[in-house]
């Protein structure tokens, strides 16, 4: 009997990670013929307080290895899910569960979400570990193109490696959309912060306002990422003559009415992989304008599935 031990983060927060996860370990289908138990890998309770380190984050870590360890002793995974941080400081912590994991010589099924390796590996010592990491190992990533740049300086012959690319439930494009006025609405939706270009999109923004130009409204929906990024729009706002709004963080059917109300999606982000925004976007028949990053060229393919330039694009990151 297989049984899959899924080690995980799970909302809350919600962002693309989460909701994957949450799919992925509850779907039956999936899941038929299989035992699995789940450690929750959830260092976060909001999205605010990722990549913010406290405390508190260190007493989770020892319980997190704790139940990993317990989980492992008593229910006897033949393979571990582990949605595991590719690159950066959550990687260096990763790699601790790594450990544990190959101790017990268990098979590792690797769901990479982010970007970063590729990077990462021009160093011999962090090619060393990736291959130790990765060896003998299943890697499930987000797309060719990304793995390809990704794994590129890796001799993964070892692993097994599977494309799967990210997807969303679909919902109702047929809202009641609201009397459109005089306003192109430009539509935001991400976390507010640096690592989504929202300052960039903002000062882009306050260039389109120019007089003569048509009336553009910004709509920024998003968890706030602190109070500096806060003051940075209000600054924004005052220039534009308050048009921009901020309307906090939008799920579910909120969500999708906001998609379905807006002109132009935009999510100039500097660092995604496959963000399910410009999926939700691309449902609600959005024109979508994005940055080379991740897999975004390959989910807006110029000239069939959206259109745009390269200079445009590598300018922005």
């Amino acid at each position: 009997m297989v049984r899959i031990l899924y080690f995980i983060q799970l909302p809350p927060p919600i962002n693309g990670v989460t909701i994957i996860n949450d799919f992925v370990y509850r779907n039956e289908r999936l899941n038929s013929g299989i035992e699995t138990e789940v450690v929750k890998i959830n260092y976060s309770k909001s999205i605010n307080e990722i990549g913010k380190f406290s405390m508190s984050k260190i007493l989770k870590h020892v319980r997190i290895t704790f139940l990993l360890l317990t989980k492992i002793v008593k229910f006897k995974p033949t393979h571990i899910y582990f949605t595991i941080i590719p690159s950066g400081i959550g990687f260096a912590r990763d790699l601790f569960f790594v450990l544990i994991i190959r101790l017990f010589d268990i098979k590792t099924i690797y769901h990479l979400h982010g970007q970063g390796i590729g990077k990462a590996t021009s160093s011999k010592l962090m090619r060393f570990i990736y291959e130790w990491v990765f060896k003998d190992s299943i890697i499930i990533h987000l797309s060719p193109g990304l793995a390809n740049k990704e794994f590129e300086n890796l001799n993964i012959s070892s692993a097994q490696l599977y494309i799967v690319e990210n997807g969303i439930k679909l919902f109702d494009t047929h809202l009641t959309r609201q009397c459109p006025g005089d306003e192109i609405i430009i539509l935001f939706l991400s976390k507010l912060n640096r690592s989504k270009g929202l300052f960039f999109l903002l000062n882009t923004y306050v260039h389109l306002q120019a007089p003569g130009n048509m009336k553009l409204k910004l709509l920024l929906v998003g968890d706030i990422a602190d109070r500096n990024v806060i003051k940075r729009i209000n600054k924004y706002r005052a220039i534009s003559c308050n048009a921009i709004e901020i309307i906090g963080g939008k799920y579910g059917e909120e969500k999708h009415s906001i998609l379905q109300n807006a002109d132009i999606f935009v999510h100039p982000t500097l660092n995604d992989a496959f963000p399910l925004a410009i999926l939700e976007a691309m449902q609600a028949k959005l024109p979508i304008v994005s940055t080379y990053e991740g897999a975004i060229p390959e989910i807006i393919i110029n000239g069939e599935s959206g259109f745009g330039t390269a200079t445009f694009i590598r300018t922005v990151s």
